[in-house]
């Protein structure tokens, strides 16, 4: 586990690798930069280290992290980007450090750094605009990380194609559940090889828990079917009754994927 103190000074020049761009709407730069960059370092003390850089707006973080990826370093301060000839330089400001994001300690230090973007690598030169103490001039490359894939929600888990089995008494049918989310809400179909295709008239899905209304002419007769149910282990199961008529008509339903 690398171990090593890394004094404030030291860690600052770390930390001018992040300076980057003002807002969106004032730099085209920023679009491009923003986001989380990831790289793999060597520290003074021969120690492989590893960086974090996440920019939002015209905010950075910074964090610095051993072999293990335990923290030992977090940063934060204001960028803002300008050209310098034939360079983009990055301008970083309002700095504050310390061991953890929620015990930092403002750094009377702004500074500038030289940077490149190529392809999916953004190449960092800092060091140069003055001297410091122990601290060379240094080249840091990040590797944009990609996004991460947003999580399921419990609605994407109902979602799809199911086969359907409703019991009435002693009579048991089959059909075929729908189920899609359109402009937000969640509707369907429920499909008979007998009638054709139904449309749902409302559903939601809440606590794993389903409900449906159908509509369907019976007999000459328009009847709203409610069907409740609940997801478990990838199944869904639960009852159904036709509205108005609870006490004639009523069962139970099971479906699966």
């Amino acid at each position: 586990m690398f171990t090593s103190r890394i004094p404030f000074t030291t860690a600052l020049s770390l930390l001018c690798v992040s300076a980057i761009v003002s807002t969106a709407a004032e730099s085209p730069e920023l679009s491009k930069l923003q986001g989380l960059w990831n790289a793999k370092a060597v520290s003074s003390s021969g120690q492989e280290v590893h960086h974090a850089l996440e920019i939002k707006g015209d905010k950075m973080t910074f964090k610095l992290m051993n072999a293990n990826h335990e923290l030992r370093l977090v940063a934060k301060g204001s960028v803002k980007t300008e050209r310098l000839g034939p360079f983009n330089v990055l301008q970083l400001s309002d700095l504050q450090a310390g061991r953890s994001e929620d015990q930092t300690e403002a750094v009377n230090d702004d500074r500038s750094s030289i940077y490149t973007l190529e392809d999916e690598n953004l190449i960092l030169v800092s060091n140069l605009d003055k001297q410091r103490d122990g601290q060379k001039p240094n080249l840091t490359i990040y590797t944009r990380a990609l996004a991460a894939k947003e999580p399921a929600t419990l609605t994407d888990k109902v979602v799809g194609k199911w086969k359907m089995k409703v019991k009435l008494n002693d009579n048991e049918r089959d059909y075929d559940l729908s189920l899609a989310v359109t402009d937000g809400k969640l509707g369907g179909a429920v499909t008979s090889a007998r009638s054709g295709e139904h449309k749902l008239k409302a559903a939601s899905f809440a606590d794993g828990k389903l409900s449906i209304e159908l509509v369907r002419e019976i007999g000459g007769v328009e009847a709203t079917i409610l069907y409740s149910g609940e997801l478990k282990d990838d199944k869904l199961s639960g009852a159904f009754s036709v509205k108005g008529f609870e006490d004639q008509y009523k069962g139970t339903w099971t479906a699966e994927k």
